[in-house]
């Protein structure tokens, strides 16, 4: 990985839709999720790597997605991947409809 990029999104529908639709983006732009981490319902944060050459790819990809970057967000998505290479990054999605309330249960560990 010779580079890493940040970008944001506001997805403004079910939260595992958003989450899907990030993925799918990703692998439709030839790259791969490395890891997620999400913040209660109202955020999560996508570890990814795209091959640079695939960068337009992962552009109208994301546009597809519903996942739409303002244009200070394109401008650093396309200078990040100029150099040809593997590239990392992440993909924050705030998610509009969450509540910051989600729980997890968590069973109970015998002993």
């Amino acid at each position: 990985m010779n580079g890493l990029v940040q970008l944001e999104a506001v997805w403004r529908g079910e939260r595992h839709a958003g989450l899907d639709a990030a993925t799918a983006a990703l692998s439709a732009a030839g790259g791969w999720l490395l890891d997620v981490n999400l913040y209660s319902d109202l955020s999560a944060c996508l570890r990814f790597e795209v091959p640079a050459a695939s960068v337009s790819a992962l552009a109208a990809a994301l546009d597809a997605a519903g996942l739409s970057q303002d244009a200070e967000g394109r401008a650093r998505l396309l200078e990040a991947f100029a150099p040809m290479g593997d590239r990392g990054g992440t993909l924050v999605l705030h998610f509009a409809t969450g509540r910051g309330d989600l729980r997890h249960e968590k069973p109970a560990v015998p002993g």
